[in-house]
């Protein structure tokens, strides 16, 4: 890249602004700055992380192939560690731990789309909770990221209000089987669920919209 004074002068901003752009972009991954050696772009498939994600799918709005490949692989590591979250989260169940159990009244009684996405996010958030993984938890804020910022991935997952219910009853009574059918009882459910948001988002990249009563992107 160019020098930061010169980065300056060509957006007409202060050496300072340029210094901490750079410094936000070397916090991601996408670029490496070394006193005298200038700017270096990395490569983002190498030195990227979770929290691009956003970015990867404003980039490839115009090609819906490859956003919904990336986003079909965020939903597959989603549902996998879901799955195991469960059950590592049953005993908590099974004490009396009923934060779950809130958590998918709330979710079963969203009416709106977006109180569905909030909702949903809580409901993980109560089941990351009572399993206690940390990193998990490092993981699922980057969906959440996802959801909010990324255009059209909160309508694919949930603008089919009658399917989500479906796939949260599945889930409720995996919670409550045995151990060793709960995951992949969860797993089985959310990768019907997966499949049919991969169709939705795709459509909305190739039309452009989402359809007219639902917002492009959830709110703060």
């Amino acid at each position: 890249m160019p020098p930061v004074r010169s980065l300056a002068q060509q957006f007409e901003v202060t050496v300072p602004t340029i210094q901490r752009v750079v410094a936000r972009l070397g916090a991601m991954g996408l670029v490496t700055a070394k006193r005298g050696s200038g700017i270096r772009v990395n490569d983002p498939w190498s030195r990227g992380d979770l929290f691009l994600a956003p970015l990867w799918f404003e980039a490839l709005a115009d090609r819906p192939d490859q956003a919904c490949a990336i986003l079909a692989d965020f939903l597959e590591l989603r549902r996998m560690v879901a799955a195991r979250l469960v059950v590592r989260a049953q005993k908590h169940v099974e004490a009396g731990d009923t934060r779950i159990a809130l958590a998918l009244a709330r979710l079963q009684n969203a009416a709106s789309l977006k109180e569905r996405a909030e909702a949903d996010l809580g409901f993980t958030s109560a089941v990351l909770d009572v399993s206690g993984q940390l990193a998990a938890r490092f993981l699922f804020r980057a969906v959440e990221r996802l959801v909010r910022e990324a255009p059209f991935v909160a309508e694919a997952l949930y603008g089919d209000a009658a399917r989500h219910r479906r796939v949260l009853v599945e889930v409720a009574a995996a919670i409550g089987a045995g151990e060793r059918t709960a995951a992949k009882l969860v797993e089985a459910a959310l990768e019907r669920w997966d499949a049919r948001t991969i169709v939705r988002f795709k459509s909305y990249l190739e039309t452009g919209q989402a359809p007219a009563a639902l917002p492009s992107t959830l709110g703060p």
